[in-house]
């Protein structure tokens, strides 16, 4: 067909977008390379057609009509521009698990998947882009598989903080969150609060008002009757610190693990006291802001980027270790990226980012060196279950 209309009609009409224009044929036949193999595995399409035009014959016309609609203005833009580099191959669409789950008729306007998200604002209007903004899960696979090594689970983020939002989620991000205190007050008052809507086993159902349509389809986890924070100072208060040297680290739990999971958190001390190290756990920190960056509170993700910055350094460590994927993610590449403005706190931020690692991480690299921690030396021999964490794998390369 692509041959079929482009010699018979008398006048062949072409439209294109003025991103496909490259500087000449070496660049064509580099996206003529790169395009097959990322959209569909092949090493080259099944036919290509070079078109030069009409060559001499009498009544032929060639018109080749170049579509702007916002990619000028995208291409000025110095945040968003990179996303001009895509092929159009598919490929974000091909391995991303919401457009897997329903279709390019909801996980899209006209562009489908990753991408599509990005250019829909630009090409179409931000009005076309609220809801499927919000759809977007944050797993980087996209970033994974794009052949143009575009960023487009971060250029998804940085857009939510242009559109408009939910009544009450300044106050949730801004007031709340940010406000440590008041937060972690709040989530104490929870565990009480929680009990009228447990179910079997615990676990939150039906949640009232507003609230509903997040137990619509799933159960939540319920509070802690003692978060970890509240934990861990009553341990200390026995404790007798040790007198010999030994490499300390900082434990930065994140908020599920302290108020919903703080046997996970003593699990974890526990371990890292068993490879050598001695812990401590900063009570001033608090939540990596994440909850607000992916809501696109921007400025709430900033300050809470620094606070956790201040906290984290005050102390003199050597290491900062975390159990939460992307609470590690956050600290690591995150908040040099938030605070890249301010160049005195970029500095800071990536003091913090170069000593942070995954629990996983250090108890890996310190099984390479000694054989220590909980149940070794006794024969025992046990099936492990490991999983690769999105944030972990693809937001921090740590896998295998």
């Amino acid at each position: 067909n692509g041959r079929l209309v482009t010699t018979l009609p008398r006048t062949h009409i072409a439209l294109i977008g003025v991103e496909k224009i490259v500087p000449g044929l070496n660049e064509a036949l580099d996206v003529i390379n790169i395009l097959p193999k990322n959209a569909t595995g092949q090493k080259i399409t099944s036919y290509v057609s070079f078109i030069k035009g009409p060559t001499g014959g009498e009544g032929r016309e060639l018109h080749i009509v170049l579509l702007d609609n916002g990619r000028l203005r995208l291409a000025a833009d110095a945040d968003f521009s990179e996303a001009l580099k895509c092929v159009k191959c598919g490929a974000c669409a091909n391995v991303c698990p919401i457009y897997e789950i329903v279709g390019g008729h909801v996980f899209g306007h006209i562009y489908v998947g990753g991408i599509g998200l990005v250019l829909t604002p630009f090409f179409h209007g931000f009005d076309k882009a609220e809801e499927i903004l919000k759809l977007c899960i944050g797993c980087r696979k996209c970033n994974e598989v794009c052949a143009s090594k575009i960023d487009i689970e971060g250029l998804i983020v940085d857009l939510r903080d242009k559109i408009r939002k939910p009544v009450g989620q300044k106050f949730l991000f801004g007031t709340l969150m940010k406000n440590r205190k008041l937060f972690h007050a709040t989530l104490r008052a929870a565990y009480i609060a929680q009990k009228p809507f447990q179910g079997d086993g615990g676990r939150i159902r039906h949640l009232p008002l507003i609230l509903n349509r997040e137990t619509a389809n799933r159960s939540l986890p319920p509070i802690a009757e003692k978060p970890f924070r509240d934990l861990v100072l009553e341990t200390s208060k026995s404790q007798v610190p040790s007198s010999q040297p030994r490499e300390k680290v900082l434990f930065y739990s994140g908020c599920l693990a302290d108020f919903v999971y703080p046997e996970m958190c003593q699990d974890t001390v526990k371990s890292l006291e068993a490879l050598g190290y001695q812990v401590s756990f900063p009570q001033e920190q608090t939540c990596c802001g994440i909850p607000a960056r992916y809501s696109g509170e921007m400025d709430v993700a900033r300050d809470m980027a620094k606070i956790n910055t201040d906290v984290l350094l005050k102390e003199e460590a050597d290491y900062v270790v975390t159990i939460c994927p992307t609470c590690t993610m956050s600290l690591r590449h995150d908040f040099p990226k938030l605070l890249s403005a301010e160049p005195a706190w970029q500095e800071k931020a990536e003091r913090l980012a170069a000593k942070t690692f995954n629990f996983s991480e250090l108890a890996a690299r310190k099984a390479g060196t000694k054989d220590q921690g909980p149940g070794t030396g006794k024969g025992e021999r046990l099936t492990v279950t490991y999983h690769d964490a999105c944030h972990l794998k693809r937001g921090c390369g740590v896998h295998e």
